[in-house]
């Protein structure tokens, strides 16, 4: 038979023999000594929080040194050259911010001279320069004024895209300074403009309901306009070119308050959150 001290038994009794020894001189201790418990509290209360209190200071150190080699911003300045390259890497995420944001700046740019490139009509490219915070008032800022040949009610279009190819009506201009002009958008309630459907050649006046979207008024019942028919500019205002992209029908309803016209919801083509660039047609030009 196997003894788990080897055969000699004796120095097994012995050991027992401590142990017991040892834990009733801890039982006294604890009864008489500083870790007395107070009364209420759970019996062993204290050792144990003594005993914690021990092992997290013993644990302490060697934690927090691990942790200065693997996270030096939180313990310490840890390793310079780590500093150094975090440094770098904030700088170079700066300078990407920045590249990026003239990259998309000069897309914008570029479908803007494209269009001045492909069209007959006489446009000056103009910069956004600032938004107005009003809610109920959907307008910009542009760079361009009374210096440039910019006047009142000059349509104010967007790129399609790089190919040059067609336009977007982003809305027209309202007021004109020496310098600059305020572009008031498509979305405006102030906004009207004589449009068409391109499909089916159902007239009617666009006009800015705010929120983004728009919608063709005067649409008699009966009519034939279409969810996803395409809406252009008539030319019959005298302001706007003949057949630039305005929007898409996006719902048609009868209109139960009078009977007598639809309701026709359109949403612009141009996304008016991202504009930056624009082309003003000026009228000395203009052809319809």
């Amino acid at each position: 038979m196997r003894y788990p001290f080897g055969k000699n038994r004796g120095n097994w009794n012995k050991w027992i023999k401590v142990i017991l020894v040892v834990s009733v001189a801890i039982l006294v201790f604890l009864a008489t000594g500083p870790f007395r418990e107070e009364p209420g509290l759970i019996p062993g209360f204290s050792l144990l929080t003594e005993v914690n209190a021990v092992f997290e200071s013993v644990l302490y150190y060697p934690t927090r040194w691990f942790s200065s080699i693997f996270h030096p911003s939180i313990y310490g300045s840890g390793n310079p050259e780590i500093l150094t390259l975090k440094h770098r890497i904030v700088a170079l995420e700066k300078e990407l911010a920045y590249y990026r944001e003239v990259k998309l700046e000069n897309i914008e740019l570029r479908k803007e001279l494209n269009l001045k490139r492909h069209t007959r009509l006489n446009l000056l490219i103009a910069k956004v320069i600032a938004v107005d915070g009003i809610p109920w008032i959907r307008s910009m800022i542009l760079n361009k004024g009374l210096s440039d040949g910019v006047t009142e009610l000059s349509p104010v279009l967007v790129g399609k895209d790089n190919s040059g190819e067609g336009g977007l009506v982003a809305g027209e201009v309202v007021d004109v300074t020496l310098h600059t002009c305020r572009l008031l958008l498509i979305t405006d309630y102030d906004c009207r403009i004589a449009a068409v459907d391109q499909r089916s050649r159902v007239r009617g006046i666009l006009m800015g309901q705010g929120h983004g979207i728009c919608s063709l008024k005067f649409v008699q019942n009966g009519k034939d306009i279409r969810v996803g028919d395409i809406i252009v500019t008539s030319g019959l205002d005298g302001i706007f070119p003949k057949g630039f992209l305005l929007g898409k029908v996006i719902s048609v309803s009868p209109d139960v308050t009078h009977g007598l016209f639809q309701t026709v919801i359109v949403k612009p083509f141009v996304n008016l959150n991202y504009i930056t660039w624009v082309g003003i047609v000026l009228k000395t030009k203009m052809m319809h």
